[in-house]
């Protein structure tokens, strides 16, 4: 998502007096300024001040879309990019950031036209093969969401981001050892990516590699502690190693950073039968319960 400074563009402001110009670029400024600070309400009361003033100022209406989906008001931002998509149709971000919007409602369709013409209006940006990749993946198209993902890393062949999704389209698709390679291209690139080491430990598990997978997880335990999937997922090899006691402490750190996860809890449950702490089972099944464990 873009949010357009600015110090950084060149308003389009077409006022009927230069002092109503000033008037709307203050606003824009002012609007920018509470967004920065995590302000969103004033900050949308600001751009709203600057259209006030300038109806065409597509950045307003641009950055008052940006703000509203940061705000998960998904509809509302819409209907802003498409006011700057009227004043400016061939405002690549716009597109792209309406895509977005459309693809959190699961709108997915018109999602990907939205890409689709982003991408037409700008072939060289990369974020837009990346996000309609997302979407592409949203919708078990795996093997076109690879190719988006492909079509960003050809111009782009340092974004980490990526490769891990492109990796993860290959994992749904069973292709696991080309989705390791693309987790380690990303890792190379940015060894701290801890969603990367969890990726690749994943798909070492699928492949039966047990010993690899922990040492993934314990990569990106090592570089964020707080990283609840990496626990849990640990966890998971453990047991299957039989390892229930390690695979306990697993799951129990996985339900203390994240003392809503269900599945924490039913695993962790699990673990405790086969240690015979019966009665510490029951809770924490019953906890699995009450938070609604389906599986």
């Amino acid at each position: 998502m873009r949010l357009i400074c600015a110090a950084l563009i060149l308003l389009l402001v077409l006022t009927t007096s230069a002092q109503s110009q000033q008037s709307a670029k203050y606003w824009f400024s002012e609007g920018n300024t509470l967004y920065n600070k995590n302000k969103y309400d004033e900050a949308i009361k600001a751009y709203d001040q600057a259209i006030k003033l300038d109806p065409n100022d597509v950045n307003s209406w641009f950055n008052k879309g940006r703000t509203l989906y940061d705000q998960g008001k998904y509809v509302e931002a819409i209907v802003a990019y498409d006011q700057a998509i009227r004043l400016d149709s061939n405002n690549a971000d716009a597109w792209i950031n309406k895509g977005n919007a459309l693809g959190s409602q699961g709108k997915y369709d018109e999602a990907i036209k939205a890409y689709n013409e982003a991408i037409r209006l700008a072939p060289n940006d990369a974020d837009a093969w990346i996000n309609k990749g997302i979407v592409l993946d949203n919708m078990d198209k795996y093997d076109e969401a690879a190719s988006a993902y492909d079509e960003a890393i050809l111009l782009d062949p340092n974004n980490a981001h990526a490769l891990n999704n492109k990796g993860n389209a290959l994992d749904n698709q069973g292709k696991y050892g080309e989705a390791i390679q693309a987790y380690e291209e990303a890792i190379k690139l940015d060894p701290n990516f801890v969603e990367a080491w969890n990726s690749k430990g994943i798909a070492l598990f699928k492949q039966g590699k047990y010993d690899e997978a922990i040492r993934a997880f314990d990569e990106a335990i090592e570089i964020n502690p707080q990283f609840k999937n990496a626990w849990y997922n640990k966890g998971i090899v453990l047991a299957n190693l039989k390892k229930y006691q390690e695979a306990f402490l697993c799951f129990d750190n996985a339900t203390k950073i994240d003392s809503m996860d269900a599945a924490a809890w039913r695993d962790k449950g699990l673990a405790l039968d086969k240690l015979g702490r019966t009665n510490e089972s029951k809770v924490a099944l019953d906890k699995a319960n009450e938070l609604g464990f389906a599986g």
